[in-house]
C-alpha cells in the first residue's frame, strides 16, 4: 500500500520518463494506464504530480522499501523501452532514479553502495545561463590534493570515455589551460564583443580572472552564486552532471510555468576512473546504443571561444565586478543605510524595517543583551520599546509583537538590492539563542549624526 505521497511522487516520475523524448507513443499510453492501475494513480494524483520537481519526487520515494523500489525502477525501465528505444533524456532519469535509491541498473552494488546512499539530486530555477547539455562537471567547495591529482593524472582517459557516450567532462584547471593556450588579443577582443561596455583595463580585470579561475570559484561563485544553485555551496568533491530541466505544471492550462534544472551529485569516495566507468556502465545498460550521439566527426573547438551552457555561466560571472566587503553606514536623520565601498541599487526600507533593522544593531553592539529578543522582556521591555520610538523619531511607534515578517522583508532587499557585497551575510539579521543579532565586526558599522559630519563608529553610540 503506497502512500497519497508516495503516489504523488510516481505520477510525477511516470510522466517524466512519458515526455522525455517529447513524443507520447500508444505504447506509452497503454503502460501509463498500468502504472494508473498498479499504484492508483487517479486524476486527482496525477494532477498532483504535475506540480512536483522530480528531485523532489525521488526524495518523497525513499521511504520505499528496497523491493519496492526495485520494482518500481524496473517498472519504469519497461516503460521507457515501451516506443523500443530508452533515449539519453529517458536513461538519465533512470540513472538518476537508481543513483538516488542506491542501486545500479537491476541489482543492487555493494561496491559502490557508499557512494549510492550519499548521492543526491538538486534543482535551480531556470534562467538564461541555464546549463542545457550533457556535461559531467568536477566541484568542490574546498580544494583536495588527492582528488585533484587523480583527477590530472587519468583525465584524458576519463574525458574520452565519458565522450563516448555523449558526455563533456569538464575540469576548471584543463579549462583555464585551454584558455591560456589560445591568442590572448583574440580572447579579450571575444570579451570586448560580449561587453562592450568595458573598459580596456576591465577587459585585462576579466582576462585575468578566466586565467585564474579555480574548481573551488567555480562551486562556490559561478554555480552557486551566479547559477543560484545554493545546494552545492562549499560541496565536497563531486561529479555534477545535469539530467535536465522539470517543468512545473506541465502545461500553462494548469497555471503559470515554472522551469528548474535538476542535477545528479555524485561524491568521489574512491579513485575518479572507478567512479567514471562505474556510471558509465550504468547508463550503458540503460540507453539504446543507437540513441548515443555520434562523436566520431564532433567539430574540434579547442582553441575557439565557446558562448553556451556552463560557459557562458561562467563568462557572465567574470565580466561582473567583482563583489567586495563594505562598512555600513548609518543615518540618525532617515532611513537611509549606506554600504559606500560598493555600487548598488537603492536601499529602500520602509521607516518601520529601517527602524528594527537600526534596533537589532543597537541592541547587538551597545547593550547588555547582545541582541534584540523576539520575546516579551520583562527586565528590559521599556527600555527597548524606548530606543525603537527614538529611532523610529515617532513617540507612537508601537514595538512589532511579531517581527519575524520584518525580519525576513530585510533579509530579501538586502540580498536584492546588494550583489556585490561580498560580506552581505554580516549584515543580515539571524536568530540566535531568542535574539536577533547580526555578526559583523563592531569597528565595520559607522553612523552619521548629521549630513556634514563624517561617519563616526557605531560602538557606544546613544539614541
Amino acid at each position: 500500500m503506497y502512500t497519497i505521497k508516495e503516489r504523488i511522487a510516481i505520477s510525477r516520475i511516470v510522466s517524466d520518463i512519458i515526455k522525455a523524448d517529447n513524443i507520447i507513443e500508444e505504447s506509452e499510453i497503454e503502460m501509463l494506464n498500468r502504472f494508473r492501475h498498479k499504484y492508483d494513480l487517479d486524476n486527482r494524483i496525477m494532477s498532483e504530480g504535475r506540480r512536483m520537481k522530480f528531485s523532489t519526487a525521488v526524495m518523497d520515494l525513499n521511504t520505499l522499501t528496497e523491493q519496492e523500489k526495485l520494482e518500481l525502477f524496473n517498472n519504469l525501465k519497461t516503460m521507457a523501452m515501451s516506443d523500443g528505444a530508452c533515449v539519453p533524456r529517458e536513461a538519465l532519469l533512470l540513472l538518476a532514479l537508481s543513483y538516488s535509491f542506491g542501486f545500479v541498473s537491476n541489482e543492487i552494488n555493494k561496491d559502490m553502495s557508499e557512494n549510492r546512499i550519499k548521492s543526491r539530486l538538486i534543482s535551480c530555477p531556470t534562467g538564461d545561463v541555464s546549463i542545457n547539455s550533457q556535461y559531467v562537471i568536477y566541484i568542490e567547495g574546498k580544494y583536495d590534493d588527492t582528488v585533484n591529482n587523480d583527477i590530472r593524472d587519468h583525465l584524458e582517459n576519463n574525458v574520452l570515455i565519458l565522450r563516448l557516450w555523449g558526455f563533456d567532462f569538464v575540469y576548471i584547471p584543463a579549462l583555464v589551460t585551454e584558455f591560456g593556450s589560445m591568442n590572448k588579443t583574440y580572447v579579450k577582443d571575444v570579451v570586448k564583443f560580449m561587453a562592450p561596455e568595458l573598459s580596456d583595463a576591465t577587459v585585462d580585470v576579466v582576462y585575468d580572472r578566466l586565467l585564474n579561475m579555480d574548481t573551488v570559484k567555480f562551486c562556490n561563485k559561478v554555480l552557486a552564486g551566479n547559477l543560484g544553485v545554493n545546494d552545492v555551496r562549499n560541496s565536497e568533491p563531486s561529479l555534477f552532471i545535469n539530467i535536465g530541466t522539470s517543468v512545473i505544471p506541465y502545461c500553462s492550462a494548469s497555471g503559470p510555468v515554472e522551469c528548474y534544472t535538476e542535477f545528479l551529485c555524485i561524491p568521489i569516495t574512491k579513485d575518479i576512473s572507478s567512479l567514471v566507468r562505474s556510471f558509465v556502465r550504468a547508463y550503458s545498460e540503460l540507453i539504446s546504443y543507437y540513441a548515443v550521439p555520434n562523436v566520431k566527426y564532433a567539430v574540434d573547438w579547442s582553441k575557439n571561444f565557446k558562448y553556451f551552457g556552463f560557459y557562458k555561466a561562467m563568462f557572465d560571472f567574470l565580466v561582473k565586478a567583482e563583489p567586495k566587503d563594505s562598512d555600513m553606514v548609518l543615518y540618525v536623520y532617515n532611513n537611509l543605510i549606506d554600504f559606500p565601498q560598493v555600487s548598488y541599487e537603492k536601499l529602500m526600507l520602509t521607516p518601520q524595517e529601517s527602524a528594527l533593522y537600526k534596533l537589532i544593531i543597537y541592541m547587538t553592539y551597545n547593550h547588555t543583551l547582545g541582541g534584540l529578543p523576539t520575546t516579551y522582556n520583562a527586565k528590559y521591555n521599556n527600555e527597548i520599546v524606548n530606543i525603537y520610538t527614538k529611532i523610529y523619531r515617532r513617540r507612537d511607534a508601537e514595538l512589532p509583537a511579531n517581527m519575524a515578517p520584518i525580519r525576513s522583508r530585510i533579509e530579501s532587499k538586502l540580498k536584492k538590492n546588494l550583489p556585490m557585497l561580498a560580506n552581505i551575510d554580516d549584515y543580515i539579521p539571524r536568530l540566535k539563542d531568542g535574539k536577533y543579532v547580526i555578526t559583523a565586526r563592531p569597528e565595520r558599522i559607522k553612523i552619521k549624526q548629521v549630513k556634514s559630519d563624517s561617519a563616526r563608529l557605531f560602538i557606544e553610540h546613544n539614541w
